[in-house]
């Protein structure tokens, strides 16, 4: 599955959200990249029996962050650069805003009163 850009991604999650009888999962995170990626036949873990370490990258101004939105039949996912971040996440939360339009909110049940 690759990555699509982020007016198309905006674009087909507007899609998504027109249909409300699916259930849909809405996942954002930071994206890490290992700098060492470790191999099953690394010698000095084999012998030694010790796990690899994985050291990630450390600046924090570079991470690119992430979307993903799954339903029973679609993924979807798109990669921001946090430069981009801010416009994306207006376009983004509008895209939202205007899909959950159709949810209904549930009823609550009233307490009843406790006995004397």
């Amino acid at each position: 599955m690759s990555f699509l850009p982020n007016d198309e991604f905006l674009s087909s999650l507007q899609t998504i959200l027109v249909d409300p009888s699916k259930s849909i999962y809405i996942t954002q995170k930071r994206l890490t990249e290992p700098k060492v990626e470790p191999t099953i036949d690394d010698l000095s873990a084999n012998i030694t029996g010790q796990a690899l370490v994985v050291d990630y990258k450390t600046d924090e101004s570079a991470h690119q962050i992430l979307f993903k939105v799954k339903t029973d039949r679609k993924k979807i996912r798109t990669v921001v650069n946090a430069e981009d971040l801010d416009a994306f996440w207006i376009k983004y939360s509008g895209a939202l805003k205007n899909g959950f339009t159709g949810l209904k909110k549930t009823k609550k049940k009233k307490k009843k009163a406790k006995k004397a």
